[in-house]
């Protein structure tokens, strides 16, 4: 079942007084969300913003060799395709802790899919003090920023947004359809080649 979230219209700006930030849900909902959602922010459609009840869990290695069944804070689909896993902390988690785990899982999602087709660019990760984006394969190339940062006119979120913005999460789900349209008809034609040439 999917769970219902609010639309972006009745949602706030992300949270500016950090001292009310306190648990890993104050943070998911109090600075997460908003900062996907809200016009002023990453203005990512609230329908493409799924919560942990979307995803099924699946096992990784969390830490230290471990396997837990793990399901992500959020994830943003369009067309049918998870586009980015986010991840959330309390304040006294390290961030490069929520990125770890965010990788972890982008990967196992990713390796579901045909080779070299990664659905996942990108994973974000936050634990109410710090914000960290990545590509879901580099642990080298993290844009950290602060939260108390993060705000409209910044040159640290529009970097955030240059990435994340809807235009570009809408152009990757359509390059993904035509590359699984594209993966379908050669299948099929080199199946009805292949059965041509058993019967002559």
């Amino acid at each position: 079942m999917i769970a219902r979230l609010k639309p972006f219209e009745r949602v706030g700006p992300p949270a500016t007084d950090l001292s009310d930030i306190r648990t890993e849900s104050d943070v998911e909902q109090k600075i997460i969300y908003p900062f996907l959602v809200h016009p002023s922010f990453m203005g990512i459609p609230a329908g493409w913003v799924r919560t942990k009840e979307y995803m099924e869990p699946t096992d990784i290695d969390k830490s230290a060799g471990k396997r837990y069944g793990y399901i992500p804070d959020y994830s943003v689909w369009r067309n049918g395709f998870p586009l980015l896993i986010i991840e959330a902390k309390p304040r006294d988690d390290p961030i490069e802790k929520a990125l770890r785990e965010a990788q972890l899982y982008a990967s196992r999602i990713n390796n579901r899919y045909p080779p070299n087709i990664n659905p996942i660019a990108y994973v974000l990760a936050c634990n109410g003090a710090q914000f960290a984006l990545a590509a879901w394969d580099s642990e080298t190339e993290v844009l950290f920023a602060k939260a108390e940062d993060m705000r409209p006119g910044t040159d640290i979120l529009a970097a955030y947004k240059n990435v994340l913005n809807k235009d570009e999460l809408e152009n990757r789900a359509a390059a993904l359809s035509v590359a699984f349209e594209s993966r379908r008809f050669h299948r099929a034609a080199n199946i009805l080649t292949g059965s041509q040439i058993n019967e002559s």
